[in-house]
This record gives structure tokens, C-alpha cells and sequence, in this order.
């Protein structure tokens, strides 16, 4: 997998998916690098989920190479990957609902059906 947002499900899902399998990828570890870490939610959510040792040694260690290279290239930080996955998610759950709002055969199954979650729709 090449970075979060190829993961599915929610924030604990991320989480996860980041702890068995994306720690050590080279393109999360970049990610971690120019968002300086995670920000302090998903770091504290990340912290809480796999505790400390080897995960929490690499998160760091990226953010701290990040934040060097921040403050000798005067840089912008990037954004917290968990975010970014989380953000990807969102839109790819949207784009669903909108297609199969297109397709007339899911419209049938969709009327037939007691109704949808308006909170998981938006």
C-alpha cells in the first residue's frame, strides 16, 4: 500500500491499517515527514492504539526529520496523513452515493429499502 488514503473505513480503521501495514512504507514515512508527524489527535489516537515502542519510534522520528528540514528550508508543513486518509474516505463514500444515485437500479433497491443514515450519507 502506498499511503493512507488507500485505506478503507474510519479513523479506527486508519489507524489500524497504519500499525499493521504503513508504518514502514517509504510514502507514509514521507507523508509523516512533511506534515510534521500527525497532528496531536491522531498522534494521541495512534499513541492510546499501539503504545509506545517501534511505530511511535518512526512516527517521531519522521516528524522530528520533518520539522528539521521545516525550519532549515523555511518550508509549509503538510497536513496530517490520518487526516488526509480520513479526508479521502469521505470523498470516496460520497462519490458512491452520488453514482448510485445515477444508476437507476440501485435508485429501485434504495426505494425499497427503509432509508439511509443521513449522518453516514453526509
Amino acid at each position: 500500500m502506498s499511503d493512507l488514503s488507500v485505506c478503507r473505513g474510519g479513523e479506527a480503521e486508519l489507524l489500524s491499517c497504519f500499525e499493521i501495514e504503513n508504518f514502514s512504507s517509504p510514502q507514509v514515512q514521507a507523508q509523516l515527514r512533511a506534515g510534521l508527524g500527525m497532528c496531536p489527535a491522531h498522534a494521541r489516537r495512534l499513541f492510546d492504539h499501539v503504545g509506545e515502542g517501534h511505530i511511535m519510534t518512526i512516527v517521531m522520528r519522521e516528524a522530528l526529520t520533518g520539522a528539521r528540514a521545516y525550519v532549515k528550508d523555511d518550508a509549509q508543513p503538510g497536513s496530517c496523513p490520518t487526516c488526509e486518509g480520513a479526508a479521502s474516505g469521505s470523498r470516496r463514500a460520497s462519490q458512491l452515493v452520488t453514482d448510485g444515485l445515477r444508476d437507476p437500479a440501485m435508485v429501485r433497491l434504495d426505494s425499497q429499502h427503509q432509508g439511509m443514515c443521513l449522518v453516514h450519507v453526509l
